[in-house]
């Protein structure tokens, strides 16, 4: 019994998601305090700071997904695998390059979004912090191809540390640029321990443009696929910051902050299984990856569902204790109904991308991408709704985005609505919770009792998978 123990503890499933976990209870702290310090006007400038912050990064061609999967591929090949790391590095390389003449055209220009949040030099720091993170996400997906997951651990905690840290030297605008360097650092100390650790060699190496072309053809779908998923959320908070208040933005980036946290604890696991998730749909077997893609579907939807349902039950004594956020919980409510929504396209984009679909799975994120955009600024700018209705746009596209993936496997695959759609027993009460939403009837602290009441047995599976990742860590080995 207490070899087991001992071994249960000390496997690196148990190790990566405790970190997680860890990290998530710490972020979820430190955004607590972020708040705090810097009141609604200033997490909106921050959170503007973050928006920008992930348009650079979201310019990686989707090298870090197209290296990945083609390592994947050719994993008993390690010669072949360290030319394909090699000429990921040098297409990553370019990357950077067209972030430092980017920033420099920015830079020199007048543009208004800019100026309402008077944002000058230190949109030259976020370059310089998505040009390290370029390499940083690179080294990633090599490591969790070599399952060196207890790097990957560091990398992913180390951010939110820094903030812990800087959070009690500033407030108000001085902790902004405090933070903004703590991101600098974080990324280059994650750099160094990256580049010290890899397995991977570059010796003998050389630049092939036939890898070149694989990792560009295979990267410019994913990465548009990649691109335009996110940024429907990233648009949406784009809309928001500049249509509407700095201290509506605070507003938003709050709930968004908090919400986001959460999703971190399952996230960890998808995180865990995704190479080999990668793996098993690229199988001729079809029945297997039906069978698979239910089970993974099942406990994912499930268990997100079930968190956004706990923590509206709980966030409004969060509320209590920040009363300048005056339409926090408001917020917070849209925010989990885009999030909720998200889920119910789990595992769909991933099985097109690994049976070589990817042009199907980006002609999706771009319709439902153009979706929000229109949604949105018919809702802001024609309609003027209050900001917490304009994320209804999002909750739109990511029902589009579900359906036409579905689509496109029930031909690919073969799936069925009845089967692998979502299961009546998740879709009655999130239907319930997105109409009394809309019209502002607010029931979200009740919701919980109707899910639990409709899925406690499903519930009970999940910790047996769960249990199960964790007695067996290899199952997660690509």
């Amino acid at each position: 019994m207490k070899e087991d123990l001992l071994n249960f503890i000390s496997n690196k499933v148990f190790f990566y998601l405790s970190s997680r976990y860890a990290t998530f209870i710490l972020q979820f702290v430190v955004s607590l305090l972020l708040s705090a310090r810097l009141g609604p006007h200033y997490l909106g400038v921050w959170g503007v700071y973050i928006v920008i912050h992930n348009y650079y990064y979201r310019l990686n061609l989707g090298i870090p997904y197209s290296s990945q999967v083609m390592l994947i591929q050719n994993l008993k090949d390690r010669n072949n695998c360290n030319l394909i790391y090699f000429n990921s590095l040098i297409v990553t390389g370019f990357l950077i390059l067209i972030v430092a003449v980017c920033t420099i055209i920015l830079g020199s220009v007048s543009v208004s979004y800019f100026d309402k949040y008077n944002i000058s030099w230190q949109l030259y720091v976020l370059a310089a912090i998505a040009c390290i993170e370029h390499v940083n996400y690179l080294l990633i997906s090599v490591f969790r191809v070599n399952n060196q997951i207890y790097e990957i651990a560091f990398q992913q905690s180390i951010t939110v540390v820094f903030q812990l840290v800087v959070l009690f030297f500033a407030q108000g605008e001085h902790l902004v640029i405090v933070l903004l360097f703590a991101l600098l650092v974080s990324a280059l100390s994650s750099l160094f321990l990256l580049l010290c650790r890899n397995r991977m060699s570059v010796k003998g190496c050389h630049v092939d443009k036939t890898i070149i072309k694989e990792l560009l053809n295979k990267g410019y779908a994913l990465f548009f696929y990649n691109t335009c998923f996110y940024f429907i959320m990233m648009s949406l908070r784009t809309i928001i910051s500049s249509d509407y208040s700095p201290e509506e933005f605070g507003n938003f980036t709050f709930a968004y902050t908090l919400s986001n946290a959460i999703m971190l604890l399952v996230e960890a696991l998808i995180f865990l299984v995704s190479p080999k998730m990668i793996s098993m749909y690229a199988s001729a077997d079809l029945e297997k990856i039906r069978i698979n893609m239910r089970k993974i579907r099942f406990n994912y939807i499930t268990l997100i569902h079930l968190l956004m349902y706990m923590a509206l039950v709980v966030f409004p004594y969060v509320k209590l204790l920040f009363k300048q956020y005056t339409t926090i919980s408001s917020a917070f409510i849209f925010v989990s109904l885009i999030l909720m929504t998200q889920s119910f396209n789990m595992a769909f984009a991933q099985c097109l991308i690994a049976r070589n679909k990817e042009k199907k799975a980006a002609l999706s994120s771009l319709i439902a991408l153009a979706i929000n955009l229109v949604v949105g600024a018919l809702l802001s700018r024609v309609f003027h709704v209050e900001y917490q209705y304009v994320m209804l746009s999002s909750v739109l596209s990511m029902m589009v985005f579900s359906i036409l993936l579905f689509v496109y496997l029930k031909e690919e695959i073969g799936l069925t609505w009845k089967r692998d759609t979502v299961s009546w027993r998740l879709l009655v009460p999130y239907l319930v919770f997105l109409a009394t939403t809309i019209v502002g009837l607010n029931v979200s602290q009740y919701m919980i009792v109707i899910f639990l009441l409709l899925n406690l047995k499903e519930i009970k599976k999940i910790g047996e998978t769960i249990f199960l990742i964790f007695n067996k860590p290899n199952i997660v080995n690509v």
